[in-house]
């Protein structure tokens, strides 16, 4: 019955919703909250105010990056002097340096497209930055905000390493001195890298466990109710039923971290076609959705497939094309948000999808049962004495008999 397939969608899109709030709680755990602030390595669910803002204006990422960060319309410049003398600034944005360094985003420099959420970016392809000590300039161009004074944040990103400097512009034509940035000669994979790297596997682990957690519980009990109600039958034993919820919820632990990973790959890719291809049409690309697409989708066919395993009723090639599809409009809608636009929202919004997809394919499994129930009903319990309790499903999800009922109406 079609009931079945809205019942079961809307439980796993409520419950991934409830996981995806208390999820984002234990993001902010303060030990969790500021190792996530550290990093260099962008995390797909989580991200930091200025590395999102950087990804969202299309900055690229690379072996020494520096971001200023303010929160009006005001214009602020950023700009450095490189080891051999080099300066980097807004003048001479579209050339890069000889070492590769450029400013690849300058905001509020168009009168016409101020925002209030501006950030500026200098970066260096990975293994181009050049050896010795970088002088690291912040200048109050212009005021077009209503307010004079700018606080303002940097963060300096050396080979893993994060510093962050913070401070107020007061007035227009003011220029500050913020640090002597010194890069030695760093390998491509530092111990910062992979402790970076190592904390965004276990967020995005964490987060996708707590909300596959509710998305099975909701599902298998609810499959539970439903067997009950229609012919008073027990689909599992309650023992059995926590066995397949911890089995749940640790695959979805490793469809997090394999999402993570995913993503991080995919970055690392682009990165280097754009270090090493620039000029060419990839610079129109949207590599910031194709990025999250690739984590989000792997994300999702992980927990397809596990959720095929572990939950009963769900036929694997199901839960492969709804974990897909969720993951995909999940990406869509998390870099997009709904409502207030934060994306936390759309963190809780990607979830809700996911949870939906999954949950609807419980049903396709669940109408067959039902239909044949019906028929059966229809002919006769003399003619046809099968219950709906002694039907099973295999791997393929096809109905078959309990072999002792079939004997019995042979």
């Amino acid at each position: 019955m079609k009931q079945f397939r809205v019942v079961f969608a809307v439980l796993g899109a409520v419950s991934c919703i409830v996981g995806a709030v208390i999820a984002g709680k234990l993001l902010q755990i303060p030990p969790l909250y500021h190792a996530l602030q550290k990093v260099q390595t962008r995390v797909l669910i989580n991200r930091n105010s200025l590395s999102q803002r950087v990804a969202a204006a299309g900055g690229h990422s690379g072996s020494v990056e520096i971001a200023l960060l303010w929160n009006n319309k005001n214009d602020l410049d950023l700009s450095c002097v490189e080891p051999d003398g080099y300066r980097i600034w807004y003048a001479d944005k579209t050339t890069p340096s000889p070492s590769g360094g450029t400013l690849d985003i300058d905001a509020n420099s168009n009168v016409y497209a101020l925002i209030t959420t501006p950030v500026e970016h200098i970066v260096w392809p990975y293994g181009r930055a050049p050896v010795g000590p970088y002088r690291i300039y912040v200048t109050y161009f212009a005021q077009h905000d209503t307010v004079k004074d700018t606080p303002y944040t940097v963060q300096v990103i050396d080979h893993g390493k994060v510093s962050s400097f913070n401070g107020v512009m007061t007035s227009p034509g003011e220029r500050i001195k913020i640090d002597t940035l010194q890069v030695s000669n760093h390998p491509g994979l530092t111990l910062a890298w992979l402790k970076g790297m190592l904390t965004a596997v276990l967020a995005v682990a964490i987060w996708t466990s707590c909300v596959v957690f509710f998305l099975a519980a909701s599902l298998l009990v609810g499959l539970q109710i439903v067997f009950k109600l229609i012919d008073r039958a027990v689909l599992l034993s309650w023992k059995r039923l926590l066995l397949l919820l911890i089995l749940s919820t640790f695959f979805g632990f490793i469809a997090g971290g394999v999402g993570q990973i995913s993503f991080s790959a995919v970055i690392f890719l682009f990165n280097f076609m754009r270090n090493w291809m620039t000029g060419t049409v990839l610079d129109y690309i949207p590599f910031s959705l194709i990025e999250h697409i690739a984590g989000f989708v792997t994300l999702g066919l992980v927990t397809g497939i596990s959720l095929s395993y572990s939950v009963p009723k769900i036929p694997r090639v199901y839960g492969v094309l709804a974990g897909f599809i969720g993951g995909f409009i999940g990406a869509v809608i998390y870099l997009n948000p709904p409502g207030s636009g934060t994306y936390e929202a759309g963190r809780v919004a990607a979830a809700c999808i996911l949870g939906g997809a999954i949950g609807m394919t419980i049903t396709l499994i669940t109408d067959l049962v039902t239909e044949y129930a019906a028929v059966v009903q229809e002919v006769g319990t003399t003619l046809v004495p099968m219950h709906l309790q002694a039907l099973r499903t295999g791997a393929a999800g096809a109905l078959r008999a309990d072999k002792k009922d079939t004997e019995n109406g042979s």
